[in-house]
């Protein structure tokens, strides 16, 4: 009888929340998956939730992709409360 495999433990930086987001097909967009899988446990520290806040309140990112700073901006909020969905 095999026993269950723990989700591997994995760290996000800024740029995978906004890569994710940027491009579907992407490898960031694909570990997004596998944390929505629970295939991943997501730690994330409070200095890079600061930057992706930073970065979509710039204003060429609020003035060219508004859809991309509110679906990062669901997945900061995601790294906060588990229970929200990314897509």
């Amino acid at each position: 009888m095999s026993r269950p495999v723990a989700p591997m433990k994995v760290v996000f930086d800024c740029m995978i929340f906004l890569q994710a987001t940027a491009n579907e097909e992407s490898p960031a967009a694909t570990a997004l998956d596998l944390l929505d899988t629970g295939e991943i446990k997501l730690y994330v520290s409070e200095p890079v939730l600061e930057e992706v806040r930073k970065v979509l309140n710039r204003a060429e990112v609020k003035s060219s992709c508004m859809t991309l700073a509110l679906t990062a901006a669901t997945m900061v909020a995601y790294a906060y409360e588990p229970g929200i969905r990314c897509k």
